[in-house]
């Protein structure tokens, strides 16, 4: 088998993955906990959020410095085994909020195992983690409307499938654990990266820009779902849960594709720097989208998509820059993602004031793109000399 064909063998399987732990964490989430906690979602949402996302970023670090296939196996299992813990301390033993704490834990594993699975420094990196990380755009969105709308007797069958499913993915974990014993658990190659001025202005600029991202994307309007869904098709029940996951799933799959797809048209040589200038223009357009077409669908819709579409963009710049360190890497931008999601649920802007917001914060980002493009441009000439 041909290294592309394995390459998108394994991106599939870890975007099945990452579809499946955010499917069985959300499904945990509003069909077996929040029926018991009606009056503490906010904070249960928060304490869940933390763990799975803000924690993402010291577990990386440590995952990065291990043997690449000891980490597939082991991550892999940690993983699997707490979402396993966590349903069993929900369902069984009646300790839902542990459960929670054991899903969480089991979600940032996940994500330091598939972003260490599919992002190299390369092409297929870009596209890669885009990928990997829509699948769970529509893994929450079927986890929420199947947590929801199921009566109690179903959600006791879809536990024990959920259960089932993982068999394979702890299959594939042990079969990397085998191969691991022939160099070791701890890795042998260096991975400790300098960074001289420019290096940070870039990473700082990006993780801004991330945060922004976080922020908007929770003030985004979704009128579209209403006016397209019920309007034309007539229809609700998963159709309409399921639609507001779509622009999130197309626009993080195609942001990196669309960056190859420019350099090929273009005969660009510096992937980085197309990268900063597809992110310009998509973040741009996005805001004009959002900002002045109002509440019209198509224009939301294609907005959403390409804000969604940045964040490829800034997860491989920032990967570039921490090079070897692809866990953490997604792991900081995980965590800026909870930063920025924090004054979205202390404050809900109302419409009018929505869109000053996105415009504002849209433009925020856009100058923090361009400073960093401009200091892209300067290491590239650095390193020319």
């Amino acid at each position: 088998m041909s290294d592309n064909k394995k390459y998108s063998l394994k991106l599939l399987l870890m975007g099945l993955l990452h579809f499946y732990i955010d499917f069985a964490c959300h499904f945990y989430a509003f069909g077996l906990l929040a029926p018991q906690y009606p009056g503490r979602l906010t904070e249960l949402f928060l304490a869940y959020n933390f763990i799975a996302f803000a924690l993402q970023c010291p577990i990386g670090y440590y995952v990065d410095r291990i043997n690449r296939k000891f980490f597939m196996g082991v991550g892999m299992g940690i993983g699997l085994v707490c979402l396993y813990q966590g349903y069993a301390a929900g369902t069984k033993l009646n300790w839902p909020v542990v459960g929670l704490i054991c899903c969480a834990l089991g979600n940032a594993f996940i994500h330091a195992v598939g972003s260490r699975a599919v992002m190299e420094k390369s092409r297929r990196g870009l596209m890669g983690g885009g990928i990997f990380i829509a699948f769970g755009a529509l893994g929450v969105g079927l986890g929420d409307y199947l947590g929801i709308t199921l009566e109690h007797s179903f959600d006791r069958l879809l536990v024990w499938l959920i259960e089932a499913f993982m068999l394979p993915f702890l299959a594939y974990g042990v079969i990397n654990i085998k191969k691991a014993r022939e160099t070791g658990v701890l890795g042998s190659e260096d991975i400790r990266v300098s960074l001289d001025g420019n290096d940070m202005i870039c990473l700082i600029m990006c993780l801004f820009a991330v945060l922004v991202r976080s922020y908007v994307g929770f003030i985004l309007p979704n009128t579209f779902k209403e006016l397209i869904v019920t309007d034309t098709m007539e229809t609700g029940g998963l159709l309409e849960a399921m639609f507001p996951s779509v622009p999130g799933f197309l626009g993080k799959a195609a942001g990196g594709v669309l960056v190859v797809i420019l350099m090929r048209l273009f005969n660009g040589k510096d992937l980085r720097k197309m990268n900063y200038r597809y992110g310009i223009f998509a973040l741009f357009a996005a805001g004009l989208c959002l900002c002045a077409g109002g509440e019209e669908p198509v224009c939301v819709l294609i907005g959403t998509v390409l804000f969604h579409s940045l964040m490829p963009v800034t997860l491989y710049e920032i990967y570039c820059i921490l090079h070897k360190n692809p866990a953490f890497s997604l792991g900081l931008t995980t965590l800026m993602l909870f930063a920025g999601m924090l004054p979205a649920l202390l404050y809900k802007p109302d419409d009018g004031q929505r869109r000053i917001l996105i415009a504002a914060f849209c433009g925020a980002a856009l100058m923090a793109l361009a400073i960093g493009y401009r200091a892209c441009s300067k290491k590239n000439e650095e390193d020319a000399r």
